[in-house]
């Protein structure tokens, strides 16, 4: 119940309106903190979601030490593919809770850098979707943005595709453009879906100016895809920009308070 509400409802879900009993939620919460500390990585997998559902913030702590721990399981795990002793999933999941509880402070930050590193790729993925979703207070950050093009240099492509769209929400001069603009003829169609899109965002945002010569730079991309799907959201992702480009074009000073010089706003180095 929970994991739907909170899955439909976003930023506006309060797990109180949901439960309709404060001592029902402090039950709940009661039954996440001892799950936690569960011999079981199942149990403690749940106890990391049910944190999030719950909003159980004095947990935070807890959460971000498990998603940094880096105690190596026995050597008969690591035959096996084990790596840390909070698995993959628990960390992964831990990225997702700190989205749901929408709390970002520096204890947050800096933890996500680290799992922007983490050696599974879905714990980077997830942590690219974290930043973007905290990225009114992340945008403009060297770190992050450091972090972010790292991460379009990642060996997985399910990490490309979010670190795309992560950029055109936190990124602030023409750097995050160029970065994805460097992507246009990436093998996997959906990375370069996912530039375009991060493409649009930074135009919606106003990082970058709409103009002839954005319609141009963007001309190179790929949008060809050799899935079997009747649809592909990678040219509807492009002519999205050549109609917001088309309908607003005009002189830089279009871009109302974007506070970079032309040659940033567009790109140009």
């Amino acid at each position: 119940m929970l994991e739907s509400a909170s899955g439909k409802q976003g930023a506006a879900f309060d797990p109180l309106r949901e439960i309709g009993d404060p001592d029902d939620l402090a039950y709940y919460r009661y039954r996440a903190a001892a799950l936690l500390t569960n011999p079981a990585w199942q149990d403690r997998n749940l106890g990391v979601k049910l944190v999030g559902l719950t909003h159980y913030r004095e947990k935070i702590p807890a959460l971000l030490h498990m998603m940094v721990d880096r105690t190596p399981v026995g050597w008969l795990k690591r035959r096996l593919g084990g790596d840390f002793v909070e698995v993959g999933f628990i960390r992964r999941n831990i990225t997702q809770a700190l989205r749901v509880i929408n709390v970002i402070n520096g204890e947050v930050e800096r933890d996500l850098l680290v799992a922007m590193e983490d050696p599974y790729y879905e714990v980077r993925a997830q942590a690219c979707r974290t930043a973007a979703h905290f990225s009114a207070s992340l945008a403009g950050k060297e770190v992050w943005l450091a972090a972010l093009l790292k991460r379009l240099q990642d060996d997985s492509f399910e990490v490309l595709v979010v670190g795309a769209r992560a950029i055109g929400e936190l990124g602030v001069d023409g750097r995050a453009l160029d970065a994805l603009m460097d992507l246009c003829n990436s093998f996997r169609w959906q990375v370069r879906d996912a530039a375009l899109q991060g493409v649009k965002r930074l135009l919606e945002r106003r990082i970058i100016c709409p103009s002839a010569e954005l319609l141009q730079r963007i001309s190179c991309f790929v949008l060809t895809a050799t899935d079997f799907r009747p649809h592909f959201s990678i040219k509807e992702s492009y002519r999205s920009i050549e109609a917001f480009c088309r309908q607003r074009m005009g002189p830089p000073t279009d871009c109302g308070n974007n506070r970079f010089v032309p040659p940033m706003a567009t790109g140009k180095r």
